[in-house]
Protein backbone atom coordinates (compact mmCIF):
# COMPACT_ATOMS: atom_id res chain seq x y z
CA UNK A 1 0.00 0.00 0.00
CA UNK A 2 1.61 3.78 -0.74
CA UNK A 3 2.12 5.81 1.44
CA UNK A 4 -0.80 8.17 0.16
CA UNK A 5 -3.21 5.60 0.81
CA UNK A 6 -1.90 4.47 4.35
CA UNK A 7 -2.79 8.30 4.94
CA UNK A 8 -6.40 8.90 2.95
CA UNK A 9 -7.61 5.28 4.96
CA UNK A 10 -7.56 6.77 8.62
CA UNK A 11 -8.72 10.42 7.33
CA UNK A 12 -11.75 8.70 5.58
CA UNK A 13 -12.57 6.82 8.94
CA UNK A 14 -12.03 9.88 11.06
CA UNK A 15 -14.64 11.84 8.83
CA UNK A 16 -16.91 8.95 8.80
CA UNK A 17 -16.62 9.07 12.39
CA UNK A 18 -16.98 12.70 13.32
CA UNK A 19 -20.15 12.92 10.36
CA UNK A 20 -21.77 9.90 12.69
CA UNK A 21 -20.68 11.00 15.98
CA UNK A 22 -23.15 14.40 15.07
CA UNK A 23 -20.14 16.78 15.27
CA UNK A 24 -19.80 19.80 12.96
CA UNK A 25 -16.94 22.53 12.58
CA UNK A 26 -19.50 24.85 14.23
CA UNK A 27 -19.31 24.80 17.80
CA UNK A 28 -23.13 24.36 19.81
CA UNK A 29 -23.69 26.12 23.12
CA UNK A 30 -26.65 24.73 25.21
CA UNK A 31 -28.83 27.65 26.63
CA UNK A 32 -30.51 25.88 29.39
CA UNK A 33 -33.50 27.68 31.03
CA UNK A 34 -36.88 27.01 33.14
CA UNK A 35 -39.48 26.60 31.34
CA UNK A 36 -41.40 29.98 32.37
CA UNK A 37 -38.59 31.87 30.92
CA UNK A 38 -39.63 29.95 27.30
CA UNK A 39 -41.14 33.06 24.93
CA UNK A 40 -40.08 35.60 27.71
CA UNK A 41 -38.47 39.16 27.16
CA UNK A 42 -35.49 38.30 29.51
CA UNK A 43 -34.41 35.01 27.17
CA UNK A 44 -34.96 37.57 23.98
CA UNK A 45 -32.87 40.07 25.14
CA UNK A 46 -30.19 37.40 26.58
CA UNK A 47 -29.93 35.94 22.68
CA UNK A 48 -28.08 38.44 21.75
CA UNK A 49 -25.69 38.94 24.87
CA UNK A 50 -24.99 35.03 24.94
CA UNK A 51 -24.34 35.10 21.00
CA UNK A 52 -22.39 38.74 21.26
CA UNK A 53 -20.11 36.33 23.65
CA UNK A 54 -19.73 33.54 21.97
CA UNK A 55 -19.54 34.55 18.17
CA UNK A 56 -19.35 31.81 15.47
CA UNK A 57 -20.73 29.74 17.83
CA UNK A 58 -24.53 27.72 17.11
CA UNK A 59 -26.49 28.51 20.51
CA UNK A 60 -29.16 25.91 21.22
CA UNK A 61 -32.33 26.94 22.02
CA UNK A 62 -34.67 23.68 23.20
CA UNK A 63 -37.47 26.18 23.16
CA UNK A 64 -38.15 25.54 19.36
CA UNK A 65 -40.93 23.22 17.84
CA UNK A 66 -38.16 20.46 16.50
CA UNK A 67 -37.57 20.19 20.50
CA UNK A 68 -41.20 19.44 21.01
CA UNK A 69 -41.38 16.79 18.63
CA UNK A 70 -37.88 15.61 20.10
CA UNK A 71 -39.46 15.33 23.43
CA UNK A 72 -42.90 13.62 22.41
CA UNK A 73 -41.01 10.50 20.47
CA UNK A 74 -39.05 10.13 23.40
CA UNK A 75 -41.66 10.15 25.71
CA UNK A 76 -43.77 7.62 23.85
CA UNK A 77 -40.47 5.51 23.12
CA UNK A 78 -38.79 5.08 26.98
CA UNK A 79 -41.57 7.51 29.38
CA UNK A 80 -38.85 9.98 30.01
CA UNK A 81 -38.99 13.50 27.76
CA UNK A 82 -35.43 14.45 29.11
CA UNK A 83 -33.86 11.36 27.49
CA UNK A 84 -34.53 13.43 23.97
CA UNK A 85 -32.13 15.50 25.91
CA UNK A 86 -29.58 14.10 27.76
CA UNK A 87 -28.92 11.20 25.12
CA UNK A 88 -29.79 13.37 21.45
CA UNK A 89 -28.94 16.72 21.85
CA UNK A 90 -26.04 17.16 24.56
CA UNK A 91 -23.77 14.99 23.39
CA UNK A 92 -23.71 17.14 20.32
CA UNK A 93 -22.89 20.03 22.40
CA UNK A 94 -19.83 21.87 22.98
CA UNK A 95 -20.71 23.77 26.14
CA UNK A 96 -23.57 24.36 27.95
CA UNK A 97 -25.40 27.77 29.65
CA UNK A 98 -27.83 27.81 32.45
CA UNK A 99 -30.10 30.63 33.42
CA UNK A 100 -31.13 30.02 37.08
CA UNK A 101 -34.81 31.86 38.48
CA UNK A 102 -34.32 35.03 39.48
CA UNK A 103 -33.55 34.47 42.98
CA UNK A 104 -30.69 31.75 41.80
CA UNK A 105 -32.54 28.38 42.14
CA UNK A 106 -32.00 25.91 39.49
CA UNK A 107 -34.99 24.37 37.16
CA UNK A 108 -34.93 20.38 38.22
CA UNK A 109 -34.76 19.98 34.19
CA UNK A 110 -31.38 22.80 33.88
CA UNK A 111 -29.60 21.62 36.42
CA UNK A 112 -30.06 17.96 35.33
CA UNK A 113 -28.79 19.03 31.95
CA UNK A 114 -26.20 20.46 33.35
CA UNK A 115 -24.88 17.53 35.08
CA UNK A 116 -25.36 15.64 31.67
CA UNK A 117 -22.66 18.31 30.05
CA UNK A 118 -20.06 18.01 33.15
CA UNK A 119 -20.17 14.48 32.84
CA UNK A 120 -19.99 14.57 29.02
CA UNK A 121 -16.65 16.95 30.44
CA UNK A 122 -18.32 20.11 28.85
CA UNK A 123 -17.56 23.65 30.40
CA UNK A 124 -20.61 25.03 32.16
CA UNK A 125 -21.79 29.11 32.49
CA UNK A 126 -24.26 30.83 34.15
CA UNK A 127 -26.25 33.84 32.82
CA UNK A 128 -27.81 35.93 35.34
CA UNK A 129 -31.23 38.10 34.12
CA UNK A 130 -29.23 40.85 33.41
CA UNK A 131 -26.86 39.28 31.10
CA UNK A 132 -23.66 38.29 33.50
CA UNK A 133 -22.01 35.56 32.47
CA UNK A 134 -19.47 33.24 34.69
CA UNK A 135 -18.16 29.90 34.67
CA UNK A 136 -19.88 26.82 37.01
CA UNK A 137 -20.44 23.74 38.05
CA UNK A 138 -22.86 21.52 39.08
CA UNK A 139 -21.49 21.62 42.69
CA UNK A 140 -21.32 25.33 42.96
CA UNK A 141 -25.10 25.40 41.27
CA UNK A 142 -26.63 22.94 44.04
CA UNK A 143 -24.27 24.63 47.28
CA UNK A 144 -23.69 28.12 46.35
CA UNK A 145 -26.54 29.84 44.11
CA UNK A 146 -29.96 29.40 45.33
CA UNK A 147 -30.00 25.26 44.91
CA UNK A 148 -31.78 23.20 42.99
CA UNK A 149 -35.20 22.81 43.27
CA UNK A 150 -36.97 19.43 43.14
CA UNK A 151 -39.78 18.77 40.00
CA UNK A 152 -42.59 19.33 42.04
CA UNK A 153 -41.20 22.78 42.80
CA UNK A 154 -39.96 23.48 39.70
CA UNK A 155 -43.39 22.46 38.40
CA UNK A 156 -44.84 24.93 40.43
CA UNK A 157 -42.43 27.76 40.32
CA UNK A 158 -43.11 27.11 36.09
CA UNK A 159 -46.89 28.01 36.40
CA UNK A 160 -45.82 31.85 36.47
CA UNK A 161 -43.65 33.30 33.80
CA UNK A 162 -40.67 33.69 34.23
CA UNK A 163 -40.84 37.68 33.34
CA UNK A 164 -43.06 37.88 36.17
CA UNK A 165 -40.47 36.05 38.87
CA UNK A 166 -38.27 39.01 38.08
CA UNK A 167 -40.58 41.10 38.35
CA UNK A 168 -41.54 39.99 42.13
CA UNK A 169 -37.36 39.33 42.89
CA UNK A 170 -36.60 42.90 41.73
CA UNK A 171 -39.35 44.48 43.52
CA UNK A 172 -38.05 42.89 46.61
Amino acid sequence: MSPKRFFLLPLFFFIVWFWMAGCSVTPKLYFGQPLAAYNSKTVERLLPVIQSNFPGWHIENPNQPKHDEGVKRWQAKTGNAMDYYFQEILPTMSGGIFLPFPDGAWSAGAYGEAVRLEELGMPLLKVTPNGAIEQTTTEKMRLWDGGVLSVRQTRERNKMPYDEWLRMHQNR
